[in-house]
């Protein structure tokens, strides 16, 4: 029998949740969700929609850069991969959107398994490089597959159905992503348990060590290129159906950026860290478009409301070199101090070495 905490067997230790309490506040969590749009605002079902869109792409990003150690700022120009192929396939070849938007990730993985293979070569500094030179190369090519196809107003989505419902109301829209982002959460969650999840920390970690005991690291970098690059179009398409258009200015570079910065202030090789970031980044330009309309007199106010996204930009960068700096894990890592404080309280932990000799 384990405790949760020491394990004494391999099934304890493979077990997704491993203690009773974790079961039950997982329990009081989905039940908070499945009636979350039914209590909240529209916005706020609006802003708890794109972050679960921008939570599969953030877990897809960490598992690549996170867990494999592979340095990407390709995440733009997948979703534009995965939103484009969805959006051709639904408007001019009349497709459902469940096989666009399942084709849109099929091809986002397909890329970036031809990505992957030259890449291998490459790593820190480089491979960074050769994902913002795909940025540039895809924007290029979606941007005059656009012109070719339907112009400068670029693709109008149709509303997604499935079956005889049709995905129109916030309520539905929330339903449905958080549907596919629990499946992503799931198969993320399990899939670096298992001897791939093992792999690709080994290779993040000591790559020629990884190789010395066995792992074959271009198979395994392949992967992690294909499963990432899969979620991050199937994230796209959702994108750009959501948001009702397709259009090459939206997945700009900074599109690209504010992935990094989600896993970055979330927590780098986490999962939870992935969805803690999406939080943040998501819901930045909203609190801080409300916290200065509660400041009118401010004398900076006017000029966060006329520049809300450069004050965004510069926030993004001061959080990500703030984390850098002072809490290189993320969110996460601040949530399981707060935790492990809170399990241990009123009792306190001395530093080894850290009692007086008496």
């Amino acid at each position: 029998m384990s405790s949760g905490y020491i394990r004494t067997s391999y099934p304890d230790e493979r077990a997704f949740l491993r203690t009773v309490p974790r079961r039950a506040w997982m329990v009081v969590l989905v039940l908070g969700l499945l009636a979350f749009p039914w209590v909240a605002a529209s916005l706020y079902v609006y802003i708890a929609t794109l972050i679960l869109i921008a939570t599969v792409g953030a877990i897809g990003l960490n598992l690549l850069t996170g867990y494999t150690g592979q340095v990407s700022v390709g995440n733009a120009a997948f979703m534009a991969i995965g939103a484009f192929t969805a959006a051709y396939l639904a408007t001019v070849k009349g497709w459902p959107f469940p096989l666009a938007a399942g084709a849109a990730g099929v091809t986002a993985g397909l890329v970036g398994l031809v990505i992957a293979i030259p890449a291998l070569r490459l790593r820190g500094f480089y491979l960074l490089l050769a994902t913002l030179a795909l940025q540039v190369i895809v924007a290029y090519f979606a941007g005059r597959f656009q012109q070719d196809q339907v112009g400068a107003a670029g693709f109008a989505m149709p509303k997604p159905t499935l079956g005889p419902l049709s995905i129109t109301e916030a309520t539905g829209w929330f339903y449905l992503n958080l549907a596919i982002a629990s499946v992503i959460v799931i198969i993320a969650g399990n899939l670096i348990r298992t001897r791939i999840g093992r792999a690709w920390m080994a290779i993040r970690d000591r790559d020629i060590a990884a190789e010395i005991i066995g792992i074959h690291l271009s198979q395994f970098k392949i992967l992690a290129f294909v499963v990432s690059s899969t979620f991050i179009g199937l994230q796209g398409a959702m994108f750009g159906y959501f948001i009702g258009r397709v259009e090459v200015e939206t997945f700009s570079l900074e599109l690209g950026i504010q992935y990094v910065a989600m896993i970055v202030i979330g927590g780098v090789g986490s999962i939870l860290g992935s969805i803690y970031g999406a939080i943040f980044v998501i819901s930045l330009p909203y609190l801080i478009r409300y916290f200065a309309t509660l400041l009118p007199t401010f004398p900076g106010s006017h000029y966060v409301l006329n520049n809300i996204f450069q004050v965004q930009s510069m926030i993004y960068g001061a959080c990500i070199v703030g984390f850098l700096l002072f809490e290189p894990k993320g969110l996460v890592e601040i949530w399981r101090r707060i935790r492990m404080y809170f399990q241990l309280w009123p009792y306190s932990r001395e530093r080894l070495g850290g009692g007086s000799g008496g």
